[in-house]
């Protein structure tokens, strides 16, 4: 993967942050789709979860005039 990154931007810093981040978020905890036992790092993150988890089940609407 470094090489792919790296044929993209030559600056090895910029690669070192882009596998860090895919490192992450390979090793991310999932979710069970269980709303009740939310863990989110962030209050926003919880509030953006929670206001999802609230639109289950619900029509999709697209709101465009």
């Amino acid at each position: 993967m470094h090489a792919a990154v790296f044929a993209y931007n030559h600056d090895e810093g910029y690669v070192r942050n882009v596998l860090a981040q895919a490192h992450t978020y390979a090793h991310a905890a999932t979710g069970t789709g269980d709303c009740t036992t939310i863990q989110a790092a962030t209050p926003a993150a919880f509030t953006a979860i929670d206001y999802a988890c609230g639109q289950r089940g619900l029509p999709y609407v697209l709101a465009v005039e």
